[in-house]
């Protein structure tokens, strides 16, 4: 390989290590990772190619990402894994409120992490019970 030629990885070329500077079609990791909710910070050690913080920061705002003053994005996503006949359900439940069932599960989401009810929600549902023992 001759040393003007980028380096490869799979058919992608690497992104160049130059602050800012990313090609388009380079940029799908970003994005992708992006959407799974993860900082530029854990964006720009998974990809550990030379790219920089700042650089991915500099694709979310070329994507009119929201950023706030600190660097940081307002918002994440957080991936949760529900079954078909839940998402179904989900989906029912979320147009009858009038909303997406994203939004559906936000609201639910935000209120019980800021009320503190895990508790009163899951009614111990998930929780682990302590096999019985004998008393001898």
């Amino acid at each position: 390989m001759h040393e003007s030629e980028p380096e490869t990885v799979g058919t992608l070329p690497r992104p160049s290590a130059v602050r800012g500077k990313v090609d388009q079609r380079q940029s799908w990791p970003v994005g992708f990772m992006t959407g799974q909710g993860r900082t530029s910070t854990d964006i720009v050690e998974h990809l550990n190619d030379g790219t920089d913080s700042a650089t991915v920061r500099a694709l979310w705002k070329k994507w009119g990402l929201p950023i706030d003053k600190t660097g940081g994005r307002r918002r994440g996503n957080v991936p949760v894994s529900l079954t078909i006949h839940q998402r179904k359900i989900l989906a029912k439940r979320a147009k009858q409120v009038g909303v997406t069932p994203e939004e559906y599960l936000r609201r639910i989401a935000s209120c019980a992490i800021e009320d503190d009810l895990y508790a009163a929600v899951t009614d111990g549902k998930f929780d682990h019970k302590a096999p019985a023992t004998r008393m001898d």
